[in-house]
């Protein structure tokens, strides 16, 4: 059934302005997504354990601090300094925590350099708080040991 005016050859015409527009739309889509995959893979670096020994990280001492919910946090201060030319993305260490023997009875791995912190540059030592709910009693209250477990750098 044809409208007023249309003829059948007019009926049957693909209509191309909405085609392109999709296409073209799909197209951005696809490409944004591929962009932001790249930038997020260049932002987040490549595992570099050769260098580890360019890549300080000093526990400097150990707070306590009474919490409303969760009773007490154990917070560890420390410092992260990159000794090399390139810069820190990502900074994955292992703390012990060791009794008054010298024994371990706990340890725990944590980022002290990721995407949220900011990169670490060559060249620049930066602060660090890290916060632990429990901590062994049998712990000496000494700073724990730091133990680099990974790092990335761009």
């Amino acid at each position: 059934m044809a409208l007023l005016g249309e003829t059948p050859a007019e009926r049957r015409q693909f209509p191309w302005i909405p085609g392109v527009v999709g296409v073209v739309v799909v197209v951005v889509i696809v490409l944004v997504i591929v962009f932001d995959r790249q930038t997020a893979s260049r932002q987040a670096g490549r595992p570099d354990p050769g260098y580890v020994s360019q890549v300080r990280v000093t526990p400097t001492r150990v707070l306590e601090a009474d919490t409303m919910m969760a009773g007490s946090v154990i917070y560890v201060d420390g410092t992260v300094a990159n000794l090399g030319s390139r810069p820190v993305t990502a900074l994955s260490v292992r703390l012990r925590f060791k009794d008054p023997y010298g024994q371990l009875v706990q340890q725990e791995q944590t980022q002290v350099v990721s995407a949220s912190s900011g990169l670490l540059p060559p060249g620049v030592t930066r602060s660090f708080r890290l916060g632990f709910d429990h901590v062994s009693a049998q712990w000496n209250q000494a700073p724990p040991e730091a133990q680099i477990v990974s790092v990335s750098t761009r």
